[in-house]
């Protein structure tokens, strides 16, 4: 009968069940209140959900339906970042939610499915947000660990440490760059951004930076350098 008239039950938060008999003995627990919804209506509550409250004296629970708390502070709409896709467990979580089962219609399945798949994207996405501060912050562990490295130039250790801070700095940025390509929706790299007698295909076709050419372009530059830069001016 569902089916046939596109209804599906609404997910509920709270309490499991809806009826309690409230006996010491043979206690019956049941779920006979049920909230159904099509799909017009979801798409018009989509910022509500289901909440189960406590009965009281009842032995029904009262059931409201109310907008999300965390919705209403957010306020944004779901945006997809290309870059999550390239988040270390991103393929696992998206088909192992995907592949959990949904009654319903067809087309009722493939929308509630979608609508889960925002809650799993924004979790994964999450490392993502305010991507400038975290990289702030890995310059500044690649500094300290430059500095406690002087003291120390042969420890394999710090080496290593070093190292890290640098990698990390170098995958942060490929990640900015990815998000503010799509957040700028660039298309110049392919297109050449109308550049006459500039082959932008032919630049990228050309020999690339490795890791460790690009981790020396952004290291501290040196007084000593900084020194020997200013007096080449004077030659």
């Amino acid at each position: 009968m569902m089916d046939e008239n596109g209804l599906f039950e609404i997910d509920s938060k709270g309490e499991k069940f809806t009826w309690f008999n409230k006996h010491s003995q043979d206690p019956i627990h049941s779920c006979i209140d049920r909230v159904l919804g099509n799909l017009e209506w979801i798409q018009l509550n989509s910022d509500k959900n289901v909440y189960v409250m406590e009965p009281g004296v009842s032995d029904h629970a009262l059931i409201c339906i109310r907008k999300d708390e965390e919705r209403m502070r957010s306020k944004s709409n779901f945006k997809f970042m290309n870059a999550v896709i390239d988040i270390i467990g991103y393929h696992e979580a998206v088909n192992q939610n995907w592949q959990r089962q949904i009654k319903g219609a067809p087309q009722n399945q493939l929308w509630n499915k979608l609508m889960r798949m925002q809650h799993v994207i924004r979790r994964l996405s999450k490392p993502l947000i305010g991507i400038k501060r975290h990289i702030e912050k890995c310059r500044e562990n690649l500094t300290k660990a430059q500095i406690v490295l002087r003291q120390d130039r042969i420890n394999s250790q710090l080496i290593m440490q070093e190292k890290l801070c640098t990698e990390e700095i170098i995958k942060l940025n490929e990640t900015e760059e990815k998000i503010l390509r799509q957040r700028a929706k660039i298309d110049w790299i392919r297109l050449g951004d109308g550049m006459k007698g500039i082959d932008i295909m032919a630049m990228r076709a050309g020999k690339q930076l490795d890791r460790e050419q690009r981790s020396r372009l952004i290291r501290p530059i040196t007084e000593k350098e900084v020194e020997s830069a200013l007096r080449a001016w004077e030659t």
